[in-house]
């Protein structure tokens, strides 16, 4: 088969499978107002906040959320100190992302009225590094004037860089950085804006 039939055959496979992936998306994560973010401990008691500023993602009319946060969008507010923590500690080049999944009441996103705001406890599934852990998340929804709805962590989920395999690159920015001690365990929040798909 020449080229130019091989490049119709791959057109008529990607066209429908991106348009089915489109209709099938109820809400859109807006990347511009979404972001997560995590505080670090640095010899005992001093603490830093960081954030990731490319988070993209939606939630499916059957109720299913699909998040992704880029690991490289990590702005400590440090140009070099972001690079290493690209390079040191979470291995972007092999690990590029960190996913969440869970599964939501269909209506939940819909039912949620603007200046009535919504508490909700959901479970969801945490992608690292290649290993899945089971989480709680509580929430803590708003529906803007625009129609977009805001869900916000109330509680921190807490992240500890042993399980995640991050504990040998934490040593190493210990070390690069000359510090004592950098915390193991660290607490990440978010604030994620979904807009309606028409």
């Amino acid at each position: 088969m020449n080229s130019k039939k091989n490049n119709h055959v791959i057109w008529l496979i990607v066209v429908p499978l991106v348009t089915a992936l489109q209709t099938n998306a109820a809400w859109v994560v807006n990347p511009e107002s979404s972001f997560v973010f995590f505080t670090t401990y640095k010899n005992v008691d001093i603490a830093e906040s960081h954030s990731f500023s490319e988070v993209k993602g939606s939630v499916n009319e059957a109720g299913f959320a699909n998040i992704d946060i880029r690991l490289n969008s990590v702005n400590t507010r440090i140009p070099i100190r972001d690079q290493r923590m690209k390079e040191m500690l979470f291995e972007t080049q092999s690990y590029p992302k960190a996913t969440i999944t869970a599964q939501l009441d269909k209506p939940w996103l819909q039912q949620v009225s603007q200046g009535i705001p919504q508490k909700r406890i959901i479970n969801a599934k945490l992608n690292l590094r290649g290993k899945s852990k089971d989480v709680k998340l509580h929430l803590f929804a708003t529906k803007t004037q625009k129609g977009e709805v805001v869900v916000s962590s109330i509680e921190p989920v807490i992240i500890n860089a042993e399980f995640w395999d991050l504990h040998t690159g934490v040593e190493k920015l210990k070390k690069v950085a000359g510090l004592n001690s950098i915390s193991l365990s660290v607490p990440v929040g978010f604030t994620i804006n979904f807009s309606k798909i028409p």
